[in-house]
């Protein structure tokens, strides 16, 4: 790796995402001549631990050193005048920032996750703070016109805005906070004791969610609503208030299963009469290894089960039409899946990274998403039977181990990379329905056969095959 990486001097400006995830950039010069830092310019350079920014330098743009894990100190120049949104978030290594008395205003989510801060002086200059600065920093207290930070909770008024230190283990809502924000306190780890002012009367959306050590909560009365995915991801099992109602880890409104709050369960049976599971209900639960699903389930929403590393099986019911984005993606234990025939619509990167070995999709399908299968590496069979007039884009990009596709004759056209690096594949029967091969719809497909390869061509396709 290099010990100092030197900008050429005469650059007026760091190009937008110049040197994203660069690696190999330890320490950083810029010379006097920059003026702009762009977009993402230093995103992702996980071992830069020191930059000197000069005094030319006017504006740093969004997300410009987010994710540079091993920053440990910052020293913003007295000549800009803003710190744009995401500036330095997810910068967990970052101990010690100077902010001069030029800076106007601290837009979103700047120190987001910077999990080492534990103090910083904001200049009376400062007259702007967007949301979120300090979420889940390790800033205890904070006294500024634009933001108070009292034992790790930023509170506006009377909107309790989110917590700022990551180790809190107990929180302490205090009395006059009527409303805890979106997301308050999400992916509070440590978090495990929550004590409520009997004022607070709503929750919002994802306001605990992912703090996985709470594993018990009491709600007072004077709470009247409860948002959705409030507690994803806590493990709670069982929750009774009327603003709420959990049950086995499961959180459900009416006909609607709102999320599981148990992040540690490994078997579920959703009820009967629910015929929607909501948007990432279950994302990202590692233990959860089979699920038993309802006669009267109509919709599995975006992410559902995306990231259910342990789920291997399972059966779709007669009743459902719709499968959301990324429903099942990454779920790279998932080997079986039968799509039954009330099947309408299924989503971008539905089945992503999964195991699935072959597939069958109904006559009753109208819409498919675009890289359903991407990257599925142990699929080796397609049926389509539904009556598609294309083959979406990066449909099964990257599905090494398939050989048989069966391509209905309502299809007129083939999209870009439809079948792309599929090296596995011989043959294909292409119907004469066919009259648009789009490029690279066959690139890497270096094992097709040369009357495959013709026949292809004869469709119009002009692109490569290795």
């Amino acid at each position: 790796m290099s010990k100092k990486f030197m900008i050429p001097y005469g650059s007026t400006e760091i190009r937008d995402f110049a040197y994203r995830n660069r690696i190999d950039i330890i320490n950083v010069s810029i010379p006097d001549s920059v003026q702009v830092i762009g977009l993402c310019a230093f995103n992702g350079c996980t071992n830069l631990k020191k930059i000197s920014i000069p005094s030319s330098v006017k504006f740093i743009d969004q997300y410009a050193f987010a994710n540079c894990t091993s920053l440990e100190e910052i020293y913003i120049p007295n000549s800009v005048l803003s710190i744009a949104i995401g500036g330095f978030r997810n910068c967990i290594s970052l101990r010690k920032v100077i902010i001069p008395n030029s800076v106007e205003e601290i837009s979103h989510g700047v120190f987001e996750n910077c999990v080492s801060l534990r103090s910083i002086t904001i200049p009376s200059s400062v007259k702007i703070i967007g949301a979120d600065v300090f979420k889940n920093c390790g800033i205890e207290n904070l006294s500024h016109p634009c933001i108070e930070i009292k034992n790790g909770l930023c509170i506006h008024e009377d909107r309790l805005m989110y917590c700022s230190d990551n180790s809190m283990m107990i929180a302490y809502i205090p009395t006059g906070i009527r409303t805890i924000s979106r997301e308050a306190f999400y992916e509070c780890g440590f978090l495990k004791k929550i004590l409520f002012a009997n004022t607070v009367s709503e929750i919002e959306f994802g306001a605990f969610g992912y703090c996985k050590s709470l594993e018990h909560i009491e709600i007072p009365e004077s709470v009247k609503a409860v948002g959705y995915e409030a507690f994803r991801g806590c493990n709670i099992f069982e929750l009774h208030h009327k603003a709420i109602q959990i049950d086995k880890g499961l959180c459900i409104r009416g006909e609607v299963l709102d999320s599981c709050t148990y992040l540690n369960i490994e078997n579920v049976v959703i009820p009967d009469l629910i015929s929607v599971i909501s948007s990432g209900a279950f994302q990202d639960f590692k233990k959860l290894n089979s699920v038993s699903f309802p006669n009267s389930l109509v919709e599995i929403g975006d992410y559902a089960f995306c990231g259910c590393t342990s789920l291997m099986k399972i059966n779709l019911p007669s009743s459902l039409t719709s499968i959301g984005t990324n429903a099942f993606g990454c779920c790279i234990s998932l080997e079986n899946i039968y799509l039954p025939s009330s099947i309408n619509s299924i989503g971008t990167f539905a089945f992503v990274e999964t195991r699935i070995r072959s597939i069958i999709i109904p006559e009753s399908a109208v819409h498919l998403g675009s890289r359903m299968f991407l990257d599925c590496r142990e699929l080796e069979s397609v049926i389509i039977e539904c009556k598609i007039e294309e083959i979406p884009e990066f449909m099964f990009d990257g599905c090494v181990s398939l050989v048989d596709v069966s391509i209905p004759n309502s299809v007129k056209t083939i999209k870009k990379n439809a079948f792309c690096n599929c090296e596995s594949l011989v043959n294909i029967e292409l119907p004469d329905s066919i009259t648009v091969i789009e490029n690279f719809a066959f690139n890497g497909c270096y094992s097709l056969s040369k009357q495959a390869k013709q026949m292809i061509r004869n469709h119009g396709y002009k692109g490569s095959f290795d």
